[in-house]
């Protein structure tokens, strides 16, 4: 899929996501806000549209009314603006970006090498990144999100939310190179304080980028956890707020609410006669080889009622499902999608639903997943070591117990998924530590 002036679909939200990226701003771009009310929505002569709309109502779930609690956010508490700011304009985030990825690669976070240079750019950044952590630590400030927009609103401070948070790794490196880790409890502070502020932003995106910015922080425990001058006391620590993290952890439900409000702009945009404009050069290519475009179109406006009932319906469900494990949830989504599947050539099939609106669904809670079972892990291991009581956990994807392999004396969580094998839990006792 093509970078464009909006996202073409949720599922490109979600996949550009997984990348931190972000499309560039288009000042002459339409105003998406037009669709927020959902006027051809609440038009619609379908009773069960229209039961389903005053359910939603009632949760305070539409766009508008989403928007309208956004709104009461004190422009001193707007974590957003800060990030949008924080490092200057939009082109001064993405040369961060750049500078940091050339030097230091996303899933390479063996930094040693490049620390000297690393150390150079956070001094340069060094203004900046002490007004951001002033700004987290607010306990009432917050990211304020825009659910007037849908698919045109602007997620490029995210990118600002992962360069702040590989600044903070590597200030944790820097620590363990001055055989100091235990100054690197603070920046690891920091690292989970944004985390949590993403989790508590009700939207599915900033609920994705706080996995990414975790997986950064749970990088900083391991490289504490294992530095050669790491103590007990700084093993006691890491604990202490990985506890703090999980009695925290998020509901999902309150990030899935949130993709609902966009889901439900997306399709007043179908009904206003955008679905066209919702495709990719690709898919509109694809459609012109089998002269198919505008028939396509006009099913699509045909069956949009369908079509929108399909997609309200299993995002209640989801909703209703966010405390189940995914890997007990996720047999009701494959049987869910086989049975979708089936009805593909049928004339209501709900081809928004499907192709749009649900086409990364399920690896958006994978990734939810998988980054609660690295936290247990990672508990599991701070606490055998530290002689402690185990709260033992269940791989949230795979169904299988987290379990300790304790071969020659060292402490072995395994059952992490191969994505996750870098942050495997390889822990020697803190009998074996220096004292502190």
């Amino acid at each position: 899929m093509d970078e464009r002036t909006i996202f073409k679909s949720t599922a490109f939200f979600l996949l550009v996501l997984g990348g931190c990226g972000s499309p560039p701003a288009d000042e002459n771009a339409e105003d998406f806000s037009v669709y927020a009310p959902l006027k051809l929505t609440f038009e619609s002569p379908d009773e069960a549209i229209q039961t389903e709309l005053s359910r939603i109502q009632s949760e305070k779930g539409l766009p508008q009314q989403m928007q309208a609690a956004e709104e009461q956010l004190r422009g001193a508490d707007d974590l957003t603006a800060v990030f949008q700011g924080g490092f200057g304009s939009i082109d001064e985030i993405n040369s961060l970006h750049t500078r940091l990825m050339r030097m230091w690669p996303k899933r390479d976070l063996d930094f040693a090498r490049a620390l000297p240079g690393l150390n150079s750019l956070l001094r340069d950044q060094r203004r900046p990144r002490s007004l951001l952590k002033d700004a987290l630590r607010s306990s009432d400030s917050r990211f304020r999100l825009d659910f007037a927009h849908g698919l045109g609103t602007d997620f490029q401070w995210l990118k600002a939310t992962e360069v702040f948070a590989r600044m903070e790794l590597v200030q944790i490196a820097d620590a363990i190179d001055r055989y100091h880790p235990d100054r690197g409890i603070d920046p690891l502070i920091v690292m989970l304080r944004l985390a949590h502020k993403l989790d508590e932003a009700p939207q599915l995106i900033p609920r994705l980028q706080a996995v990414e910015v975790r997986r950064f922080a749970l990088k900083g425990v391991q490289q504490l956890a294992t530095a050669p001058e790491s103590t007990e006391e700084i093993r006691e620590t890491l604990l202490e707020l990985l506890n703090q993290q999980l009695e925290l952890w998020p509901d999902e439900r309150k990030a899935w609410k949130g993709d609902r409000a966009l889901g439900m702009h997306v399709y007043e945009m179908v009904r206003s006669g955008e679905y066209l404009s919702l495709l990719t050069d690709d898919e509109i290519t694809d459609l012109d080889a089998r002269r198919e475009r505008f028939d396509r179109a006009l099913v699509v406006t045909r069956n949009i009622d369908v079509d929108e009932l399909y997609y309200l319906d299993t995002m209640r469900q989801v909703m209703e499902m966010s405390a189940v494990p995914f890997y007990e949830r996720n047999e009701t989504w494959n049987e869910r999608f086989t049975v979708l599947d089936e009805k593909r050539n049928q004339p209501e099939f709900p081809r928004v639903a499907a192709d749009m609106m649900f086409a990364a669904f399920t690896t958006a809670q994978q990734r939810i997943a998988r980054d609660r079972s690295r936290c247990d892990a990672w508990r599991m291991a701070l606490q055998q070591s530290l002689e402690l009581p185990v709260n033992e956990a269940i791989h949230q994807v795979t169904g299988t117990p987290l379990s300790f392999d304790n071969e020659l004396g060292v402490i072995r969580v395994i059952g992490l998924e191969p994505e996750d094998r870098d942050l495997n839990p390889v822990l020697l006792p803190a009998a074996n530590a220096p004292e502190g």
